[in-house]
């Protein structure tokens, strides 16, 4: 009987342990669930804490550590969708303003045969820090550690960040500053709040130095209170920028980069920052990091191309501008490139049609107004040319550059005397212009006008001692005065400057030819020819230099060479004529005075022909 009852015990106590343990680990599994179902809710709580912040990815990549585990979250997903939908909204925001603070290009032409040298001094990017956030934030804390009083008083220092990086962005500056400081009182150790302070201080006026000096103060507090936080190196590397401090600039984005490295704006001001310091391969790889993180940005393929071109690789320039206006079919001044590199590649049609779609976006551009004038001019198109010069110079008449161009264009037409009016504004603006000058002697020149033609030429040479035209044009003025030994001096020194010169040649060759010294006459004409050999007055004057020293068959060589590239050119069958008399050769003679006759019969020296042939 107690054998029984024992063993009866003995089941009931294996029930109780068994029914005990089975309670025991479903209530532990109903707690698991309990404690996931909240962590899962904090964390959509926590990414939506960061989007108010304006930190997008940082809640993206916590709502989808919520997907990942419950795809059909409706709360995760209705945030995720908010978020991409403002992302986006930023983003593109944060490039129409970068490209509405796209620097004023200022022209610089010389002359219709010269490229535009672009000078252009672009605006400061926007300062507001760009929308991807940081790796880590200040504190190491999370929320769950944190007490409620702890958790209350970071709730107020985000919420007074936040209500301040809005209106920074709003423009109201001084009102920023107050939600900062306040944040900075409920706690010192904010690092954000330093940062966001000092980030105030250069959007509100990045030029005064106090305010330049705040935001480093701040920067570096920031810093202080937290190595680990992008924001205010980013800051620093602006205000370095700034300051043309590129060296120090390019450490502060480095370092940004490294704490963020998915934020391709601090790529992008990176690049920027080494091209500013001649460091192109620097800034090629720093654009070339921001495309891949943002393969959109037209902007950066524009710099990239930029790049490529210091690099002197204008092919993959012109596809990296090309890439630009194929993502954004309004960026002007990536036509304007594509212009500059195929007028490089001497493709006129192609640069003209890239000017024109620059123009089309922009008109209101000088930039590109002018480089159509330049195509149109080198395709002697003169006339049109001018109706662009005149549209750039009623957006900047006292510009020298355009009023210069002008004064070209009318030379071209051989309307000197408006050249002038032209040339002389253009000297006016810029006197110490040696190539305006070389403009308004030519102008001068050409209307007759020698006087102010030698005092321009003699202006040129004085400003810059190692131009060549001028020196070439104002020798030919004293040898048409004979003063020959003048000339010869100034081409004499035009010569040592560019011994390869046709004009330089061709115009020593006349000067030795008049001052008799006629070998040296026919080796400068000789070169001259090499140089260009449809020259026909240099071939014609070679034949005289040969006459004078009596090399009758090279003379007769020469002349009929030239009259097979010019049969027009008469006076070289009159000296022609006069040879084959000289050999002896009356047929010949006969032959080529009386096609002489033939082609000009009101020739001037027609009697002594008649004579001469019967």
């Amino acid at each position: 009987m107690n054998r029984k009852i024992l063993i009866a015990g003995a089941v009931i106590i294996l029930l109780l342990i068994f029914f005990l343990v089975f309670f025991a680990v479903k209530g532990k599994s109903s707690s698991a669930g309990g404690s996931e179902d909240v962590l899962m809710a904090n964390t959509v709580k926590l990414a939506r804490e960061y989007f108010e912040k304006g930190e997008y990815q940082r809640a993206l990549d916590l709502l989808d550590s919520v997907l990942i585990k419950d795809p059909d979250d409706y709360d995760a997903k209705s945030l995720r969708d908010s978020i991409l939908s403002e992302k986006n909204a930023r983003t593109e925001e944060e490039r129409e303003k970068e490209l509405s603070l796209q620097g004023k290009l200022k022209e610089s032409i010389d002359e219709l045969g010269s490229s535009l040298q672009e000078k252009r001094t672009s605006a400061p990017a926007s300062y507001a820090t760009p929308p991807q956030p940081a790796a880590s934030t200040a504190g190491n804390n999370t929320k769950e550690q944190l007490s409620a009083a702890e958790k209350e008083k970071q709730r107020q220092v985000n919420s007074l960040i936040k209500q301040g990086v809005e209106k920074m962005n709003a423009g109201r500056h001084s009102a920023a500053r107050s939600d900062f400081d306040s944040a900075i009182k409920l706690d010192d150790d904010s690092a954000e709040a330093w940062a966001r302070k000092g980030e105030s201080f250069l959007a509100e006026n990045n030029s005064d130095p106090d305010n330049l000096k705040q935001a480093v103060l701040n920067s570096r507090k920031a810093i202080e209170k937290d190595p680990n936080l992008w924001i205010p190196h980013f800051v620093l590397g602006q205000v370095y920028n700034e300051t043309k401090d590129y060296s120090s600039a390019i450490d502060e984005y480095r370092q940004a980069s490294k704490l963020n490295p998915e934020n391709y704006m601090i790529f992008y001001e990176l690049g920027k920052a080494q091209y500013s310091a001649g460091q192109f391969q620097g800034a090629k790889s720093s654009f070339e990091s921001c495309i891949h993180i943002k393969k959109d940005f037209a902007n950066a393929q524009y710099r990239l191309g930029k790049t490529y071109q210091q690099l002197g690789d204008e092919n993959r320039a012109l596809a990296s501008f090309n890439t630009a206006v194929k993502l954004d079919p309004g960026f002007d001044l990536s036509y304007y490139e594509i212009g500059n590199v195929l007028k490089n590649k001497k493709d006129y049609n192609g640069a003209y049609q890239a000017y024109m779609k620059a123009y089309g976006i922009n008109g209101q551009q000088p930039a590109y107004i002018i480089q159509i004038g330049n195509i149109l001019s080198w395709q002697g198109k003169h006339a049109e040319a001018e109706e662009y010069y005149l549209k750039a110079l009623s957006m900047r008449p006292q510009s020298a550059e355009i009023n210069n161009n002008m004064a070209l264009a009318k030379i071209q037409t051989g309307k000197y005397d408006e050249a002038i009016v032209y040339a002389r504004t253009a000297v006016k603006n810029e006197p110490e212009s040696a190539k305006y000058n070389y403009t308004l002697g030519q102008a001068a020149e050409g209307d007759g006008d020698q006087n102010t033609a030698i005092k321009a030429y003699t202006a040129a040479i004085k400003i810059d001692p190692e131009y060549q035209l001028p020196y070439v044009n104002l020798g030919k003025i004293y040898d048409d005065n004979k003063m020959y030994d003048e000339a010869l001096v100034l081409l004499l020194k035009a010569y040592k400057l560019d011994s390869g010169e046709f004009a330089v040649n061709n115009n020593l060759g006349i000067v030795y030819l008049h001052k008799g010294l006629y070998n040296d006459s026919i080796k400068h004409l000789l070169s001259a020819i090499k140089t260009m050999p449809n020259a026909t007055h240099a071939r014609y004057n070679l034949g005289i230099a040969y006459i004078e020293t009596s090399q009758d068959d090279l003379a007769i060589s020469t002349l009929n060479e030239l009259i097979k590239i010019n049969p027009d050119y008469y006076d070289a069958y009159y000296r022609l004529g006069h040879l084959y008399i000289k050999k002896g050769d009356q047929k010949k003679s006969e032959e080529i005075f009386r096609k002489l006759l033939d082609k000009k019969p009101d020739y001037e020296k027609r009697s002594e022909i008649l004579g001469l042939i019967g």
